[in-house]
């Protein structure tokens, strides 16, 4: 009973320290979250448009950029979305006397403001080095990010972003917000009053019906009368106030707009500076206006151009503006403009000043990349070159950085990413070896060099171990009567067994193919066949039986 009672207890106590060793291993990832030492990226905050557009449309985006988030949690997600919940609203305050549909003067900006100041109050994010969030916005969502970090009245927001990336939006307005709804005679009629524009202009003599009011209320949620759509009309008094200010020089912008081939583009051309008529915008908004490029303001002297939203690049989709957020392209270009800044690469292994000597023909090259964003699609290239007769591999060998646990928080110089890989060589001489890596925009590292010799015997030979019953290695004093550890080739006598460090692992040489190798210690004999191809170093242990004679084994 009482070995029964003992054998429940072990089991139990085996039990707990097996849950706990889980716990304590797998506890580390599921809390690595909280962990201030381990690289997390800077989440992204993706913006809807207004009308049709909501949080939901950017499923596909986010689907697609999940992949790369993958190896920093398991159960938070770096790609967080806010959804307006009014479709028509202003993007900035609500006038006095006007309400949004929750009841207050909120309008987008302040909305966002909430989002952002939530985001940074959570621990996920606030309580750790993350203290800024990257704005990825479509259409409407894009001034709704400018007017939050350009309003003085959002203290400190410049300090909060890092990014902003706009998809579609009309920085300088679109002639299709110029519509205006008005009631002639009793019927509702939607007129396009575009200013500065001499009334016999066919875009104020545009008329229309009831119909055309109905359908864009019910089909893709769009108010003529809305403040969104005063917002964003061109020269309205909002974008005139958003344009004239400066965004701090902190924040970087990015625009990708889409172009599409389409006659209704065609109202662009009579309006915005184009080279094509079919494929001057995204059927909503000009491509001039996407990149900020403001030219209705002094129309039609094309001269009297200006840029009131400096950005460092722009990326064109083909698409039109209600499908921008499903186009294939869309994630590519977002994923570039995150990471846009040029990596930094060095080798730890082998030393980049020296020339490492090899007994091998594969060694593993080690380093770290300094980045800005996510290891995940930044490529690995790794070529080399024989020295003595100038040979290179059909091809460089590629792989992906991962994320690195050499990362500490707010030191922008430690490594996001790092590598180990084995580089094979097709034989003997000096190599010069290359890494570089590339990130998702497609900018490069320097290239970083060091240098192997490999030195491998051809001949063939054989490495015998001799253990005593433990897995220690037999000591023996060379030469010295029966306690010598002595190897043989059949029966012609090769060498001894290790007896101090230089002669542990050390090769002894005999002919390719098949062979008895026999090892004899204190009266007993050990033997194996082998088989050995030409240059090959094949490895052989015996394990001998413990003899109570005083002396002869170690360990």
């Amino acid at each position: 009973m009482t070995k029964v009672i003992k054998y429940i207890i072990n089991c139990f106590l085996f039990a707990v320290l097996f849950l706990f060793v889980i716990n304590f291993a797998f506890g580390a990832v599921r809390n690595s979250w909280q962990d201030a030492s381990v690289y997390k990226p800077t989440p992204a905050l993706f913006l809807h448009g207004f009308g049709p557009g909501n949080a939901e449309g950017w499923s596909k985006v986010k689907s697609a950029l999940e992949e790369y988030f993958s190896d920093y949690s398991d159960t938070h997600s770096f790609l967080e979305t806010i959804n307006f919940n009014d479709p028509n609203g202003s993007v900035d305050t609500y006038d006095s006397g006007k309400l949004n549909p929750q009841g207050n003067f909120k309008g987008w900006a302040d909305k966002l403001e909430d989002k952002v100041n939530e985001l940074l109050s959570q621990d996920k994010y606030g309580n750790l080095s993350i203290r800024k969030i990257n704005l990825v916005c479509h259409s409407m969502g894009g001034l709704a990010a400018r007017e939050y970090v350009t309003n003085p009245k959002y203290v400190d927001s410049y300090l909060n972003i890092n990014k902003i990336i706009t998809v579609g939006t009309p920085h300088c307005g679109t002639p299709l917000a110029n519509l205006k709804e008005v009631v002639v005679c009793g019927i509702n009629k939607i007129i396009w009053e575009i200013p500065g524009v001499d009334r016999s202009d066919f875009y104020n003599e545009f008329r229309t019906n009831d119909a055309l009011v109905q359908y864009l209320k019910g089909e893709y949620r769009i108010d003529p009368n809305g403040e969104a759509i005063k917002d964003m009309g061109l020269k309205s008094q909002f974008l005139k106030v958003l344009n004239d200010r400066i965004q701090s020089s902190n924040i970087k912008n990015y625009a990708i707009f889409g172009e599409v081939n389409s006659l209704v583009n065609w109202i662009f051309f009579r309006l915005y500076y184009s080279n094509n008529i079919l494929i001057s915008g995204d059927e909503i908004v000009p491509i001039d206006s996407q990149k900020g490029y403001d030219i209705f303001t002094d129309y039609p002297d094309a001269s009297k151009y200006r840029w009131v939203w400096n950005i460092e690049k722009a990326e064109s989709v083909n698409s039109n503006h209600l499908e921008e957020l499903n186009s294939n392209e869309t994630p590519q270009k977002l994923l570039s403009f995150l990471d846009s800044v040029k990596p930094e690469l060095a080798i730890t292994f082998p030393d980049p000043n020296l020339t490492t000597e090899i007994h091998s023909t594969s060694i593993n090259i080690k380093g770290i990349a300094t980045k800005e964003y996510l290891p995940a699609d930044t490529t690995l290239t790794i070529d080399f070159v024989r020295q003595e007769d100038d040979y290179r591999p059909p091809q460089p060998q590629t792989s992906l950085l991962k994320p690195s646990d050499l990362w500490s928080p707010n030191n922008p110089d430690s490594p996001v990413a790092e590598f180990d890989e084995v580089v094979a060589f097709p034989g003997n001489g000096t190599y010069k070896i290359y890494c570089q890596v590339k990130n998702p925009a497609g900018l490069v590292s320097d290239v970083k060099e060091t240098s192997v010799k490999v030195a491998v015997s051809q001949q063939t030979s054989i490495i015998v171990h001799c253990h005593n019953p433990e897995g220690v290695e037999i000591s023996s004093i060379q030469g010295v009567g029966q306690n010598s550890v002595k190897i043989y080739d059949g029966d012609a006598f090769i060498g001894y067994g290790a007896y101090n460090s230089e002669t542990h692992n050390k090769p002894l040489t005999i002919s390719s193919g098949t062979h008895t190798i026999k090892a004899t210690f204190n009266g007993m004999t050990k033997e194996e066949t082998v088989t050995l191809n030409p240059g090959e170093i094949n490895t052989v242990t015996f394990s001998f039986d413990r003899v109570e004679i005083p002396g002869l084994f170690e360990g």
